[in-house]
């Protein structure tokens, strides 16, 4: 990805693509031209498997309303109660 490619980016996007070109990583981030609500939408739209599509799951700590951010792969499951164990240390739970 050059540099006007780059500058087209939302910020955010910005950030991560220059991050992974700096530690030579072989694949960047790809803009959809539509909106995909699903890791199997974007996968269809990209035209690759769904394994290939990381996707994000936000949840909220009930404890202090922290928001939790989890990105896996888009052909897995978030088993909610492991994300429990390790940010929810006093036991409270996701909401």
């Amino acid at each position: 990805m050059c540099g006007s490619e780059l500058q087209a980016l939302p910020d955010g996007v910005q950030r991560v693509a220059a991050f992974l070109q700096e530690r030579g990583h072989a694949h960047l981030p790809v803009m959809l031209d539509g909106a995909a609500r699903t890791a199997q939408q974007a996968a269809d739209a990209l035209g690759v498997e769904l394994g290939q599509i990381a996707k994000s799951i936000v949840f909220r700590r009930k404890a202090d309303d922290v928001a939790v951010m989890v990105v896996t792969l888009g052909d897995q499951r978030v088993d909610e109660r492991k994300v429990e164990a390790l940010v929810c240390p006093d036991g409270k739970r996701l909401g």
